[in-house]
């Protein structure tokens, strides 16, 4: 069974810190050791949820799809968790939203890399002497075309997609590693194809770097 979390910070005084930190923009490291302290019950505990962070009302809220109800050691936190189980058949039409890590392994100096499609994209322009490098535009071209290969491996067919943002973020890991992570905003409408694909895909994420608040996704029917 999986379960689908709204996690909020508490009114009490114990909460008041992490809210300064977040409305201060911490990165994409502290979201995700913020979270782990809802699901690390066992130190050799591997991550089994996906997480987006989202702002309402000037508070910071966590949506969680997990496999195992969150737990609040702290009490830093209000949550509702209720069991996720979407009953999806071929052909429903989904609109689906979300914060992804787009990403493809190449070949490059003999070696497979992970290579962000809206960069990717814009040195194909540039190559082509095209003048159109604006990112905003290059993500659109770049990320309709990942969705469509994601949604054969999938099992969904896009019918439409749209990139409301793209970022880039930096930060450093507890071993102290510099990570860069491409994230792109994005809504798409989809067919499903194969129910258990998609399925799947709404309990595992989409692209990369899913530890760290980027790869799920929420769908409603059309």
């Amino acid at each position: 069974m999986m379960f689908i979390s709204r996690i909020r910070l508490s009114d009490e005084p114990s909460a008041a810190t992490l809210l300064k930190m977040l409305g201060a923009g911490v990165g994409s490291y502290e979201n995700h050791r913020l979270l782990w302290s809802l699901f690390g019950d066992d130190p050799d505990r591997r991550r089994d949820f996906l997480f987006r962070l989202e702002w309402k009302g000037g508070r910071p809220e966590f949506i969680a799809v997990s496999s195992r109800p969150p737990e609040d050691r702290h009490s830093l936190f209000k949550i509702e968790t209720k069991p996720y189980a979407p009953d999806l058949r071929a052909g429903d039409r989904l609109r689906v939203i979300g914060h992804v890590n787009p990403v493809v392994r190449k070949e490059e100096d003999g070696k497979r890399k992970k290579v962000d499609v809206v960069m990717d994209e814009i040195h194909r322009r540039k190559r082509a002497a095209d003048a159109d490098l604006n990112r905003l535009s290059a993500a659109q071209t770049a990320v309709a075309a990942w969705l469509a290969e994601q949604g054969m491996r999938n099992g969904f067919r896009l019918d439409r997609s749209e990139v409301s943002a793209y970022d880039v973020e930096s930060f450093r890991t507890a071993a102290g590693h510099l990570a860069r992570v491409a994230g792109v905003d994005l809504v798409a409408e989809v067919e499903v194809v194969e129910p258990q694909g998609v399925t799947e895909l709404l309990f595992n994420g989409l692209g990369s770097s899913r530890a760290f608040g980027y790869g799920l996704l929420l769908a409603r029917r059309i």
